[in-house]
């Protein structure tokens, strides 16, 4: 699920899919974009973009 960087930790994977049956099963309403090729700062405004569409209720 989540790009794998030197660096980050080898059960990545493993945390984010834990971390994501804990979300859902208390119930959160779950949103998951990946952005590919996007450094954690370059993902701000098309997250920030992304949230704005889902909390107005016009999911693109």
């Amino acid at each position: 699920m989540t790009e794998q960087r030197k660096g980050h930790s080898v059960d990545l994977k493993r945390e984010e899919g834990q971390l994501i049956k804990i979300l859902m099963q208390k119930g959160v309403d779950l949103h998951l974009s990946r952005y590919p090729g996007q450094t954690h700062g370059q993902i701000f405004p098309s997250s920030l973009m992304d949230t704005l569409h889902i909390m107005s209720g016009s999911e693109k």
